[in-house]
């Protein structure tokens, strides 16, 4: 771990090697294009009980990687 990971990295959540970083990365961008059009809208033959589904494994993802949540409307917010 270089010095800027040491800074980056969150006290609480251990850092990811470089793999599952990569594996998270991934699987956010292919999460979020299920469930957001290019203009970052939400698909319409998305079904509610999915599209929860679909926004709590991105913010789960999103969190370990330490970046910040997304809601509905595809807007960013913090973490609780």
């Amino acid at each position: 771990m270089n010095r800027l990971d040491t800074i980056l990295t969150d006290e609480r959540r251990p850092a990811l090697a470089p793999a599952h970083k990569t594996a998270a990365v991934t699987r956010v961008r292919y999460l979020e294009r299920q469930l957001f059009d290019d203009d970052g809208r939400r698909r319409r033959n998305i079904k509610e009980p999915l599209v929860d589904e679909l926004v709590g494994q991105i913010n789960e993802l999103r969190q370990s990687l330490g970046w910040l949540e997304i809601d509905l409307h595809g807007q960013w917010r913090w973490p609780n």
